[in-house]
């Protein structure tokens, strides 16, 4: 037995002294695990971070939560927790201190827009520079293979990538981006998103001020994982974007005490009657890139399509499987609704100015019934929501019936 397979086999198991430690299963690759990881390092909550590979992500996290997924945290009691939203949002709650959100419900409404923008529209150009770049498609088909295959030796890791690619090519039609004319447009969106960030990014530390928020650990997530640390496109970040460069590694040095690296000063959020115009210019710009396609999916959702379309830019573009994107509209929505009146007649103003409104509203709140009776990011009935548990039981039933004697 090689030492790869002694890890493996030993890494969920809790040692004397971490009793309080958590356990997650991440990657490097993954997006979602970068933006769950240095948010626990921000929050000094202590984990081990758990290799995941093909067994395990096909096996072992299909057992907890139902689908292959990551990240997924092991609690100390054993409880799993999935889905990076959430499981941000539960720890806030948990350990308040140092804070991750505002004292203001207005700023934390807007947040909460630019984190859903990260997880539910970035992800296009993530997956448009991974998968569309052809030094990435080669460097990041053997990566994930090479980290799949840990503990087994022997393996063909060119045979390996192979079937890398060929998984991959499937989020082309998932993301929309299966016409030239829609990826000439994620090239140019790109841009634009970038150079916003990076004027933003010269005159402030973080997105809302001289303090982190789940925002910037959302953000943080696509653009660290996949194209900054993906060959083929790290160099659009460093000669077109540096101070988002700086920001990029402020928020991965955030809890390393060596030297001055890690920052663990820090100042004040902004008050919402003095947001700076380049942080109004980039919610201005998710509300004509996110809003409509999350307005679509939403729309989509609700009649139980699984192919949509969304026109983005004047550019029509075709999606599939809108449920979860749905879902995390409605819970957006239900944040403005719950606010206050003052805070919502505060909030109106901002929202305009954007046109994030009436876009956000309009329609009403658009309610998905995903997660009804599930308590995210806890999983319960071994599944994280009603998609999952419906197709664990179907294959359940298969498995039964496959066995059953003629």
């Amino acid at each position: 037995m090689n030492y790869r397979t002694e890890t493996l086999k030993q890494q969920e198991k809790l040692r004397p002294g971490e009793e309080n430690t958590l356990r997650m299963f991440e990657d490097l690759t993954s997006p979602y695990s970068a933006k769950v990881r240095t948010y626990f390092h921000y929050k000094q909550i202590p984990y081990r971070s758990m290799r995941t590979t093909l067994d395990i992500y096909t096996g072992r996290i299909v057992d907890l939560v139902g689908a292959p997924i990551i990240p997924v945290v092991l609690l100390p009691d054993d409880r799993v927790l999935q889905d990076s939203t959430p499981i941000l949002q539960y720890f806030e709650a948990e350990k308040k201190n140092p804070p991750a959100l505002t004292t203001d419900q207005v700023l934390n409404l807007l947040l909460w827009i630019i984190e859903d923008f990260a997880d539910e529209y970035m992800v296009r150009f993530a997956i448009h520079f991974r998968w569309g770049n052809e030094q990435n498609r080669r460097v990041l088909a053997h990566r994930i293979a090479r980290r799949f295959a840990y503990g087994i030796d022997g393996v063909d890791f060119d045979v390996a990538a192979e079937r890398i690619l060929k998984r991959q090519s499937k989020f082309n039609n998932i993301l929309g981006l299966d016409t030239p004319e829609v990826r000439d447009d994620i090239a140019a969106q790109s841009a634009d998103i970038f150079a916003l960030l990076n004027r933003h990014f010269e005159k402030h530390s973080f997105l809302f001020g001289e303090r982190p928020s789940v925002a910037d650990f959302s953000l943080f997530g696509p653009i660290w994982a996949h194209t900054f640390n993906d060959p083929g496109s790290t160099e659009l970040l460093e000669t077109k974007a540096p101070y988002l460069v700086h920001w990029l590694e402020m928020i991965d040095d955030l809890g390393d005490p060596r030297g001055a690296r890690g920052r663990t000063e820090f100042g004040d959020f902004f008050l919402l009657e003095n947001l700076p115009q380049t942080l109004i210019e980039i919610l201005a710009w998710i509300a004509e890139t996110w809003l409509p396609l999350m307005r679509a999916a939403a729309e989509a959702s609700q009649k139980d399509l699984t192919v949509y379309t969304a026109t983005i830019r004047g550019i029509e573009a075709k999606f599939k499987f809108p449920h979860y994107k749905a879902w995390a509209f409605e819970q957006v929505q239900l944040m403005y609704q719950n606010l206050q009146p003052v805070d919502a007649e505060r909030c109106a103003a901002i929202l305009s100015q954007t046109k994030l409104l009436p876009g956000l509203t309009d329609q009403g709140i658009m309610h998905n019934g995903l997660f009804d009776g599930f308590t995210p990011p806890v999983i319960t009935r071994g599944a994280m929501d009603q998609r999952t548990l419906a197709m664990k039981e179907l294959l359940k039933r298969r498995s039964r019936q496959s066995v059953r004697p003629d």
